[in-house]
């Protein structure tokens, strides 16, 4: 119960200290006229050719701004009934999760439906959510669980010693297995705290053990690096080279320190807000490395509210997603969720990406998600993260292109509270 309680305490001071993302006017979506375009991308010297250029950067839109904290959960508290929403597939038989659990399907006309016209998002009732989570194991924790190490080495891109952070699964030491690898990229922070902390604060740590310890995800190592507030793309005119960091230094360390599988399609690279940002264009630009990639309420910036660093129009245009989405044919080799909430003032970035996509038959799910852009959003929704992540790393099967090839389901259509608490056997948590 300590652990718990430890968990709430961080995650709520997370939630009022960690920022939103940087706040500024809308997104620029397809078809007006200030968004940015590219023919090509810059990989081998190649022009980029950019489309009705802005001159002149909005300086104040994209300052750091405190988090407005309204609480840490929706106002419509998750129910043990899960309905069935329109916006979701339908529900089906599907093979145990882990090979150990079965996906029990509720008898036709028990969930009422909800009307697409009047909800047009994915009410959190509908989701596997961290508080049905805690619930199965009425606050408590595994006996078996995972730890955190911390690791330094060299950055040559940085040009400076950088540390992150390693979450290793239960057995590890002893198993001999070859571990996938999901990377967590964190969002700008607040003027109280920010980096692997931001995620730390969600409960990652206790959403990992409960997972595993129910089936709900299989064993990988987790991966947090700092990224200060950078991005995580190369800066321009000479500036930090957060992209290289991760896709190159880091990648290469974590493969040589610790026991990972080391294929692309055995790699993932998530993030919320300005993490987000990140995953996507890390991965839309090494799909090499990355085979999955997560954008969790991803903050999407025409160039004239981008930060200074962003460059001039063609560097910009290097680490937009949108631009590359549109100009390079990099999202049919990965699978990628996106999500974003229904108050969210970054939502029409997120789903201009993903109809980007979509438009080219690449594999991703998009869905609008109850809630705004705050902390206690990103922690909620957790749980189905994990779940994306675990069933894209472990697919069996790949896309023509080379991209995990899964169908899937968030854990809210097969799972209620109930049907989880019977998953945990007596004995098997821990005060």
């Amino acid at each position: 119960m300590a652990s718990s309680l430890l968990s709430r305490i961080v995650l709520t001071g997370v939630c009022t200290a960690a920022a939103a993302g940087w706040f500024g006017v809308r997104v620029a979506v397809p078809g007006e006229a200030q968004t940015v375009a590219a023919a090509g991308v810059d990989r081998a010297g190649e022009t980029i050719q950019i489309s009705s250029p802005p001159s002149v950067r909005n300086r104040d839109a994209w300052q750091p701004s405190p988090v407005a904290t309204q609480g840490l959960r929706p106002g419509q508290p998750a129910t043990d009934g899960v309905p069935q929403s329109p916006m979701l597939p339908p529900l089906r038989v599907a093979p145990a999760l882990g090979g150990a659990l079965p996906i029990p399907v509720p008898p036709a006309g028990s969930w009422p439906a909800v009307a697409p016209d009047t909800l047009p998002y994915v009410p959190s009732s509908h989701m596997f959510t961290a508080e049905r989570l805690e619930r199965a194991f009425g606050g408590m924790l595994p006996d078996v669980r995972g730890n955190w190490h911390e690791l330094r080495f060299l950055s040559r891109s940085l040009g400076r010693e950088v540390g992150y952070m390693a979450w290793l699964p239960p057995g590890y030491a002893a198993s001999g297995q070859a571990y996938p690898t999901l990377y967590l990229l964190h969002g700008v922070g607040g003027p109280d705290g920010f980096g692997v902390e931001e995620w730390l604060g969600y409960a990652l740590t206790e959403d990992l053990d409960r997972m595993l310890a129910l089936g709900l995800i299989q064993p990988m190592i987790v991966i947090l690096p700092h990224g200060e507030q950078g991005y995580w793309m190369n800066h321009a005119e000479g500036g930090p080279r957060w992209a290289d960091f991760v896709a190159d230094d880091l990648v290469k360390h974590v493969d040589a320190t610790l026991h990972t599988d080391p294929r692309r399609e055995k790699r993932a690279i998530g993030g919320l807000s300005m993490g987000a940002h990140g995953a996507l264009q890390l991965a839309l630009n090494h799909a090499d490395v990355f085979s999955v990639a997560g954008a969790h309420s991803p903050t999407l910036r025409p160039f004239e509210d981008s930060p200074e660093f962003f460059g001039d129009q063609q560097w910009f245009a290097r680490y937009d997603p949108l631009t590359l989405a549109r100009s390079t044919d990099a999202a049919l080799r990965i699978t990628t969720w996106i999500d974003a909430g229904h108050d969210d003032k970054w939502q029409l970035g997120a789903q201009a990406v993903a109809d980007t996509m979509r438009a080219k038959n690449a594999p991703v799910t998009y869905t609008v998600l109850e809630g705004e852009h705050e902390g206690w959003y990103w922690g909620y929704y957790l749980p189905e993260y994990l779940n994306f992540y675990s069933t894209a790393l472990n697919a069996t099967a790949m896309t023509p292109y080379g991209a995990p090839a899964v169908d899937v389901l968030p854990l809210g259509t097969h799972y209620n509270a109930g049907t989880v608490m019977s998953l945990a056997s007596p004995g098997s948590v821990s005060q």
